[in-house]
């Protein structure tokens, strides 16, 4: 699984609400980056050259 959707994460508290149904998963999580605040950063805005990072969390 790949979390990847941007600042707007923060909208309603959205962004912690998806990272607590993301940590029941059995399944490893990745990014492709994070942003400054710490959400998983939106694939339109990064290289095509980054991998998936492993998100511990």
């Amino acid at each position: 699984t790949i979390a990847a959707w941007g600042t707007h994460g923060a909208h309603l508290d959205r962004g912690a609400q998806v990272k607590r149904l993301l940590a029941t998963l059995k399944a490893p999580v990745f990014h492709l980056g994070l942003s400054k605040e710490g959400h998983p950063k939106h694939p339109l805005y990064i290289a095509y050259q980054q991998l998936p990072e492993p998100w511990e969390f």
